[in-house]
Protein backbone atom coordinates (compact mmCIF):
# COMPACT_ATOMS: atom_id res chain seq x y z
CA UNK A 1 0.00 0.00 0.00
CA UNK A 2 0.90 3.59 -0.89
CA UNK A 3 2.56 5.28 2.05
CA UNK A 4 2.88 9.25 2.07
CA UNK A 5 6.99 9.98 2.66
CA UNK A 6 6.84 13.58 1.92
CA UNK A 7 3.92 16.13 1.10
CA UNK A 8 4.46 19.93 0.35
CA UNK A 9 2.28 22.92 -0.76
CA UNK A 10 3.28 23.65 -4.67
CA UNK A 11 0.85 26.43 -5.55
CA UNK A 12 -2.63 27.98 -5.26
CA UNK A 13 -4.09 28.42 -8.87
CA UNK A 14 -6.64 30.45 -10.61
CA UNK A 15 -7.01 29.97 -14.19
CA UNK A 16 -4.93 27.76 -15.89
CA UNK A 17 -1.59 28.14 -14.16
CA UNK A 18 -1.18 24.55 -13.68
CA UNK A 19 2.11 23.28 -12.02
CA UNK A 20 4.87 22.64 -15.05
CA UNK A 21 5.18 19.58 -13.63
CA UNK A 22 2.76 17.06 -15.76
CA UNK A 23 2.06 14.51 -12.66
CA UNK A 24 -1.04 12.48 -11.94
CA UNK A 25 -3.48 14.34 -9.88
CA UNK A 26 -6.11 13.36 -6.95
CA UNK A 27 -8.73 15.69 -6.92
CA UNK A 28 -11.09 16.20 -4.04
CA UNK A 29 -14.04 18.66 -4.32
CA UNK A 30 -17.33 18.72 -2.20
CA UNK A 31 -19.37 21.41 -0.20
CA UNK A 32 -17.72 23.83 1.45
CA UNK A 33 -18.88 21.75 4.84
CA UNK A 34 -18.11 18.26 3.62
CA UNK A 35 -14.80 17.85 5.87
CA UNK A 36 -12.53 18.24 2.96
CA UNK A 37 -9.49 19.60 4.45
CA UNK A 38 -9.85 17.68 7.65
CA UNK A 39 -9.98 14.51 5.18
CA UNK A 40 -7.07 15.47 3.08
CA UNK A 41 -5.09 16.35 5.92
CA UNK A 42 -5.90 12.82 7.08
CA UNK A 43 -4.54 10.80 4.38
CA UNK A 44 -1.61 12.55 4.13
CA UNK A 45 -0.86 12.28 8.23
CA UNK A 46 -0.66 15.96 8.44
CA UNK A 47 -2.38 18.24 11.01
CA UNK A 48 -2.51 21.84 9.23
CA UNK A 49 -1.18 21.01 5.47
CA UNK A 50 -4.72 21.93 4.05
CA UNK A 51 -5.67 24.96 5.77
CA UNK A 52 -9.35 24.68 7.41
CA UNK A 53 -11.58 27.68 6.77
CA UNK A 54 -13.35 29.10 9.75
CA UNK A 55 -15.76 30.27 7.17
CA UNK A 56 -17.32 27.71 4.88
CA UNK A 57 -16.12 28.14 1.04
CA UNK A 58 -13.42 30.26 1.89
CA UNK A 59 -10.80 28.22 -0.50
CA UNK A 60 -11.50 29.93 -4.03
CA UNK A 61 -8.32 28.49 -5.68
CA UNK A 62 -7.00 25.19 -6.47
CA UNK A 63 -4.13 24.20 -3.92
CA UNK A 64 -1.91 21.87 -5.20
CA UNK A 65 0.45 19.82 -3.20
CA UNK A 66 3.31 17.66 -3.93
CA UNK A 67 3.07 13.56 -2.63
CA UNK A 68 6.25 11.36 -2.40
CA UNK A 69 7.42 13.35 -5.52
CA UNK A 70 5.41 11.75 -7.86
CA UNK A 71 1.65 13.42 -8.01
CA UNK A 72 -0.34 16.10 -6.98
CA UNK A 73 -3.56 15.86 -4.20
CA UNK A 74 -5.48 19.19 -5.73
CA UNK A 75 -8.12 20.87 -2.88
CA UNK A 76 -10.71 22.30 -5.40
CA UNK A 77 -13.24 24.93 -3.93
CA UNK A 78 -16.31 23.87 -1.94
CA UNK A 79 -19.42 24.19 -3.45
CA UNK A 80 -23.07 24.69 -1.81
CA UNK A 81 -22.49 27.24 -0.07
CA UNK A 82 -25.87 29.74 1.32
CA UNK A 83 -24.13 33.27 1.81
CA UNK A 84 -22.16 33.98 -1.40
CA UNK A 85 -23.10 36.13 -4.05
CA UNK A 86 -24.91 34.33 -7.06
CA UNK A 87 -22.17 35.57 -9.07
CA UNK A 88 -19.33 34.34 -6.88
CA UNK A 89 -20.86 31.11 -7.34
CA UNK A 90 -20.98 31.10 -11.03
CA UNK A 91 -17.46 32.09 -11.01
CA UNK A 92 -16.72 28.59 -8.58
CA UNK A 93 -18.51 26.34 -10.82
CA UNK A 94 -17.05 27.70 -13.88
CA UNK A 95 -13.45 27.32 -12.09
CA UNK A 96 -14.71 23.69 -11.24
CA UNK A 97 -16.01 22.92 -14.86
CA UNK A 98 -12.55 24.21 -16.57
CA UNK A 99 -10.10 22.60 -14.34
CA UNK A 100 -11.61 19.21 -15.21
CA UNK A 101 -12.56 19.77 -18.41
CA UNK A 102 -9.00 21.46 -18.92
CA UNK A 103 -7.03 18.26 -16.95
CA UNK A 104 -9.34 15.47 -17.38
CA UNK A 105 -6.08 13.53 -18.73
CA UNK A 106 -4.09 14.10 -15.50
CA UNK A 107 -7.03 13.80 -13.22
CA UNK A 108 -6.45 10.12 -12.55
CA UNK A 109 -9.69 9.85 -9.76
CA UNK A 110 -12.06 12.63 -8.65
CA UNK A 111 -13.32 12.23 -4.87
CA UNK A 112 -16.38 13.44 -4.69
CA UNK A 113 -16.76 14.58 -1.11
CA UNK A 114 -20.64 14.22 0.70
CA UNK A 115 -21.85 13.65 4.05
CA UNK A 116 -22.51 10.30 5.18
CA UNK A 117 -25.72 11.48 6.53
CA UNK A 118 -27.68 12.97 3.45
CA UNK A 119 -28.07 11.37 0.41
CA UNK A 120 -26.47 13.37 -2.78
CA UNK A 121 -28.86 15.90 -4.36
CA UNK A 122 -28.58 18.17 -7.27
CA UNK A 123 -24.95 19.47 -7.13
CA UNK A 124 -23.62 16.17 -6.70
CA UNK A 125 -25.36 14.57 -9.84
CA UNK A 126 -23.97 17.87 -11.75
CA UNK A 127 -20.39 16.75 -11.40
CA UNK A 128 -20.81 13.13 -11.30
CA UNK A 129 -22.57 13.95 -15.12
CA UNK A 130 -19.78 16.65 -15.89
CA UNK A 131 -17.28 13.86 -14.56
CA UNK A 132 -18.39 11.19 -16.60
CA UNK A 133 -18.73 13.35 -20.03
CA UNK A 134 -15.00 14.18 -19.40
CA UNK A 135 -13.82 10.67 -18.71
CA UNK A 136 -12.60 11.33 -15.47
CA UNK A 137 -13.09 8.12 -13.27
CA UNK A 138 -15.09 9.93 -9.78
CA UNK A 139 -15.67 7.94 -6.17
CA UNK A 140 -17.93 8.94 -4.15
CA UNK A 141 -16.59 9.43 -0.87
CA UNK A 142 -18.83 9.97 2.14
CA UNK A 143 -17.64 12.04 5.11
CA UNK A 144 -18.27 12.21 8.77
CA UNK A 145 -18.73 8.26 8.82
CA UNK A 146 -18.20 8.95 12.68
CA UNK A 147 -21.81 10.39 13.34
CA UNK A 148 -23.67 7.02 12.44
CA UNK A 149 -23.45 3.92 13.89
CA UNK A 150 -22.08 0.57 12.01
CA UNK A 151 -25.81 -0.52 11.45
CA UNK A 152 -26.58 3.24 10.74
CA UNK A 153 -23.75 3.47 8.24
CA UNK A 154 -25.04 0.52 6.07
CA UNK A 155 -28.87 1.25 5.81
CA UNK A 156 -27.10 5.00 4.59
CA UNK A 157 -25.07 3.63 2.22
CA UNK A 158 -27.35 1.34 0.77
CA UNK A 159 -30.15 4.90 0.16
CA UNK A 160 -27.10 6.57 -1.44
CA UNK A 161 -26.57 3.47 -3.71
CA UNK A 162 -30.14 3.30 -4.86
CA UNK A 163 -30.14 7.32 -5.72
CA UNK A 164 -26.61 8.10 -6.98
CA UNK A 165 -27.00 3.96 -9.26
CA UNK A 166 -23.31 3.84 -8.58
CA UNK A 167 -21.24 0.73 -7.65
CA UNK A 168 -20.28 -0.12 -4.40
CA UNK A 169 -16.50 -0.39 -5.30
CA UNK A 170 -17.01 3.41 -6.20
CA UNK A 171 -17.87 4.33 -2.96
CA UNK A 172 -15.65 4.97 -0.16
CA UNK A 173 -16.76 5.62 3.41
CA UNK A 174 -14.60 7.47 6.07
CA UNK A 175 -13.98 9.82 9.30
CA UNK A 176 -10.69 12.09 9.15
CA UNK A 177 -11.54 11.95 12.76
CA UNK A 178 -11.20 7.82 13.45
CA UNK A 179 -8.90 7.56 9.92
CA UNK A 180 -11.93 5.27 8.81
CA UNK A 181 -11.41 4.99 4.73
CA UNK A 182 -7.65 6.13 4.91
CA UNK A 183 -6.17 2.65 3.69
CA UNK A 184 -8.84 2.58 1.23
CA UNK A 185 -8.28 5.88 -0.38
CA UNK A 186 -4.60 5.66 -0.56
CA UNK A 187 -5.02 1.98 -1.96
CA UNK A 188 -7.57 3.23 -5.14
CA UNK A 189 -4.52 6.01 -5.38
CA UNK A 190 -2.18 3.22 -5.53
CA UNK A 191 -3.50 1.22 -7.79
CA UNK A 192 -3.96 3.73 -10.15
CA UNK A 193 -0.51 5.08 -10.15
CA UNK A 194 0.12 2.00 -11.00
CA UNK A 195 -2.06 1.22 -13.64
Amino acid sequence: MLTIQSSEFVKSVVGSNYPDKNLPEYAFLGKSNSGKSSLINMLLNRKNLVKTGRTPGMTKMLNYFLINKKFHIVDMPGYGFAKVPINVKKEFQKLLRQYIEERRKNIKILFLLADIRRIPGEDEFFFLDLLAKNGVPAALTLTKADKLSKSQQIRQIDLILKATGLDKKYIFTTSALKKTGRDDILYAIDNSLSN
